[in-house]
């Protein structure tokens, strides 16, 4: 971070004034004297305007920095390779563990294979499979390029998305829109918590006091539910003419009960229809851009960047990843008339 700094030409004495932080904090973060927490960090990248390889390295720096200090709060011996371990252990091969596991062994003349024993305890049962519906290639990246196109109007690529001015931005510019915070929802919500109705008028979406809170705090969730039902208003909208009935049947990931949230917080679902998928492939894309999926950023930042829920993240990067899926974002946008997107630089 320093060096990106010092690159742009910016001293501590000016980034203190762009942060409003002190010299002394500035010094204790880039000499290692601190934590460098997700806030931190997006400070950085905001203030340097950092290149998205850039922010991917300094991210990795950051969380090897991190685990760093707090081996050396252990008092470990070797902090910096339990670190590395810690943070790059996954990626190793067998044969690279097997070749470190070696050298241990020579090193120390322990047995370490004998240390490396698996518990008795019976395997847990596999999970099973969520039901969704299939999305044909040029629809999903229809509703990609629609989700980016709407979130324009709100916020920049690379910031979070404010919900709630999302709501009073459409229910002000569109007569035909209307939202609602309820202590109780309507019956026909069926234990909802956020659910789309077509009325009269248009259309309102209701959402309950308590879960808006939360998505006001920040909860992935509750941000992902309601993103999920500006979806249907944008991609279904010929579809929600009715007379104060659901027009789309309440998903499972919109009842979260406590036995349907999982041990990270997140939600079991079941998405059995084309609109219901294209929903929650909008509501993914509205809070992320998919541009940001083709930048190499780990799921977890990116979840954690946008507030978005980790298991949606990680459903749809592998999609990014496959040529075919690259070339119809180019073809599209081609037709769009966006020559100059940087997708055609990649």
């Amino acid at each position: 971070m320093q060096k990106i700094r010092a690159e742009r030409g910016i001293t501590q004495s000016a980034f203190a004034e762009l942060t409003g932080w002190s010299l002394s904090r500035i010094s204790n973060i880039e000499y290692q004297r601190a934590a460098i927490s997700d806030d931190v960090l997006r400070v950085y990248l905001r203030v340097l305007n950092t290149t998205g390889k850039e922010a991917h390295h300094l991210r990795k720096l950051a969380s090897f920095s991190n685990g760093v200090r707090k081996e050396q709060a252990q008092q470990s011996e070797h902090p910096n390779m339990v670190a590395l371990l810690r943070q790059f252990g996954k990626d190793l091969s067998p044969k690279a563990v097997a070749e470190i596991q070696q050298i241990i062994e020579k090193e120390t003349g322990e047995r370490v294979s004998a240390l490396m024993f698996q518990s008795n305890k019976s395997p847990k049962k596999p999970r099973s499979k969520t039901k969704r519906a299939h999305l044909q290639l040029q629809r999903f990246v229809e509703v990609c390029i629609l989700a980016s196109q709407f979130r324009r109007g709100f916020a920049k690529e690379t910031h979070k998305l404010n919900l709630e001015k999302v709501l009073e931005e459409l229910a002000a510019n569109n007569d035909d829109f209307d939202y609602r915070i309820s202590e109780v929802l309507p019956a026909t919500a069926r234990g909802a918590f956020a659910v789309i109705v077509g009325e009269t008028h248009g259309v309102t979406l209701h959402c309950e006091d308590d879960r808006y809170t939360k998505l006001t705090k920040g909860v992935h969730f509750c941000r992902h539910v309601v993103a999920h039902e500006i979806g249907h208003y944008v991609l279904h909208r010929d579809q929600l003419n009715s007379d104060g009935e659901l027009v789309f049947e309440p998903q499972l990931l919109a009842q979260n009960s406590s036995q349907m949230i999982g041990a990270k917080g997140e939600i079991q679902q079941v998405v059995d229809t084309n609109e219901e998928a294209e929903a929650e492939c909008f509501a993914t894309m509205l809070l992320i851009p998919w541009e940001a999926f083709i930048r190499g950023t780990t799921a977890d930042y990116l979840a954690s960047d946008f507030g978005e829920q980790r298991s949606e993240v990680k459903r749809y990067m592998s999609y990014f990843k496959q040529p075919a899926v690259i070339e119809e974002f180019k073809k599209q946008l081609w037709e769009l008339g966006e020559a100059s997107h940087p997708i055609f630089r990649e």
